[in-house]
């Protein structure tokens, strides 16, 4: 299984390897949407956690990107920002989910359930 955790906080980053330490799962970590872009052609993740904003590419753009390239591409964002407006935009994007950073109990069962990572 991969994991590709798109952020541009290195702590966020941290926070979400430790927290799928649990998972077998390879990891790939990108620090903004143009990487993640890039990247996903090459990783093919079973699953995205993408931020919302970040430098160079923003989460939103990099999800309708990543979305479009790969209409099947399961796009979770995982955000500090609990806004209707952003939550509306990634579900326009076509992220499958909108977690906040403290729901990382929620997310990581999110995962094993519905994604089946064990």
């Amino acid at each position: 299984m991969r994991i590709m955790i798109v952020d541009d906080s290195p702590v966020s980053r941290e926070m979400l390897r430790e927290a799928l330490a649990g998972f077998d799962a390879e990891l790939l970590e990108c620090e903004n949407g143009r990487s993640a872009i890039e990247e996903y052609v090459r990783f093919r993740p079973e699953v995205v956690l993408m931020d919302i904003q970040m430098p160079v590419v923003d989460g939103i753009s990099a999800t309708r990107a990543i979305r479009r390239s790969d209409p099947r591409a399961r796009v979770i964002v995982v955000s500090q920002f609990d806004e209707t407006d952003y939550r509306a935009a990634a579900a326009l994007a076509g992220a499958e989910r909108y977690f906040l950073k403290q729901e990382i109990v929620e997310l990581l069962t999110y995962i094993r359930t519905t994604i089946h990572l064990n």
